[in-house]
């Protein structure tokens, strides 16, 4: 199997901090649309989108952490 990864994949993962009040999000929305696009295309459940997210980014040598569960849950 092969992933497509951009280079400018680590600096859109984070989420850009927000100017209003609320709750800060850790994750951009591309980090979770991503890992729920994964999901949906291999039938995964969350827990193992969220371990085949993070091993695919250790294998590219990416340092970036990934969604959680409730994170992910969330946003569906």
């Amino acid at each position: 199997m092969t992933i497509w990864v951009s280079n400018d994949l680590a600096q859109n993962w984070a989420s850009p901090s927000r100017k209003t009040r609320g709750g800060q999000s850790r994750y951009s929305d591309l980090a979770i649309e991503i890992c729920l696009t994964l999901r949906v295309v291999f039938r995964l459940a969350l827990r193992q989108t969220q371990s085949f997210v993070r091993s695919a980014v250790k294998l590219k040598g990416i340092d970036l952490v990934v969604p959680g569960l409730l994170d992910l849950d969330a946003a569906r």
